[in-house]
């Protein structure tokens, strides 16, 4: 009975390595046009995130940046979030207010231009505020 037991087993573990290569990622794979930074990374829950970068494809100047998010483990794809344009050397910046950011999240670019160039993907971790309140008896 074990032997059997041990086949399927390894029979399972090589169809899954053979068919996780497969699965596609929902965020987009990305080319070196767009660059993406987010800081601070980690931060506490509740704590202002900047988000900036800048285009390398021209012309760089004027040209319109959407960003995107993905809240980790909501099981939705990815939303947008702001749109800005690019200075005339080419960068951007976003600003995500205190009291936005509240869970770990993915976030990415995409030039919505000419070009429709996507940076990377950026995972920014958020730390959990916990307080303890004083024991009370009744």
């Amino acid at each position: 009975m074990r032997p059997r037991f041990a086949v399927l087993a390894i029979a399972v573990t090589m169809l899954v390595a053979v068919v996780s290569p497969s699965v596609v990622s929902a965020a987009p794979r990305h080319n070196r046009g767009l660059t993406i930074n987010a800081i601070p990374n980690p931060i506490d829950a509740g704590e202002g995130v900047f988000i900036y970068g800048h285009l390398n494809v021209g012309p760089v100047g004027g040209q319109t940046i959407t960003l995107y998010h993905h809240l980790s483990g909501s099981g939705l794809g990815y939303t947008r979030v702001g749109q800005t344009t690019t200075d005339s050397h080419g960068f951007y910046e976003f600003t995500r207010a205190e009291d936005v950011v509240m869970t770990n999240r993915n976030w990415f670019v995409r030039e919505a231009g000419i070009h429709r160039i996507h940076s990377r993907t950026v995972f920014e971790r958020v730390a959990a505020l916990i307080s303890q309140r004083p024991f009370q008896l009744i």
